[in-house]
């Protein structure tokens, strides 16, 4: 449970009886939504989000501005959609864990499903133009240490949706060759992009081919890939490049 991991309980039972009547009602500072049954997985866990309400209590007992409290704007999920984002919290998760013990800052770290603006404006808060494409990025993120900062664009893949896995991997090369995250980030230098994906040979078939596709190539260096399980025991080091070769994400002095 990713409760469990953040630390707020060691006990999964007591955090789902106090979860559950926070959910309950109009006026309720929870929602939670029920995916019911996969087959392949059996009764999905039960999503529980922050609704309006919530984040009104949050702003008035923390002080908190509430244009910078991300709360749940459309309760929409599928069970696809939910075992991608279940993998990009994990993530999240386990970035701010490698912040906490090895001195670095988490700047921000902005979701696919954090939004921005109001009505037909609102969008998510990692997409940008890269040329006349549109591109949403599961995640960007910034650490930093003194006087270093990195940004990195995150992306989970589940599956072997090669095809559509090297189109965006190239658009986003392509983004760092024409500056797009550097000037919409304000960040001077060539962020890092972090592949992660639910299997060895989902990794594996973009090695194979990655390296053909001319703006994955010209941006190698730039490129970090690593399967869910590596993730879990080393998140800065045992990244492969598009090539194979294995690397640490950045240099912890």
């Amino acid at each position: 449970m990713q409760f469990q991991r953040l630390g707020v309980s060691s006990d999964a039972t007591h955090i789902r009886d106090t979860l559950r009547p926070l959910s309950r009602g109009r006026a309720s500072p929870l929602g939670a939504i029920d995916l019911g049954v996969l087959p392949t997985m059996g009764r999905l866990p039960k999503v529980y989000y922050l609704t309006s309400h919530g984040a009104e209590i949050l702003q008035e007992l923390e002080g908190w501005e509430l244009s910078k409290i991300q709360f749940a704007r459309s309760k929409a999920i599928s069970q696809k959609d939910f075992l991608h984002r279940l993998g990009c919290v994990d993530f999240h998760i386990k970035a701010r864990e490698f912040a906490r013990h090895n001195k670095q800052k988490m700047n921000f770290f902005h979701s696919y499903f954090d939004y921005a603006g109001k009505g037909v404006g609102m969008k998510a808060k990692t997409t940008l133009y890269i040329g006349k494409e549109r591109a949403t990025p599961d995640g960007v993120f910034q650490l930093s240490s003194g006087d270093a900062s990195r940004l990195f664009v995150f992306e989970f893949s589940r599956g072997m949706d090669t095809k559509r896995v090297l189109a965006q991997m190239a658009l986003l090369c392509v983004g760092i060759e024409t500056h797009r995250f550097q000037d919409v980030y304000k960040y001077p230098f060539k962020p890092r992009i972090v592949w992660v994906f639910d299997t060895p040979n989902g990794l594996e078939a973009i090695k194979r081919r990655a390296s053909n596709i001319g703006a994955i190539e010209r941006q190698a260096d730039a490129v970090f890939l690593k399967t869910v399980d590596s993730l879990a025991s080393d998140f800065l080091g045992g990244w492969q490049s598009i090539t194979g070769e294995e690397k640490a994400l950045f240099p912890l002095l």
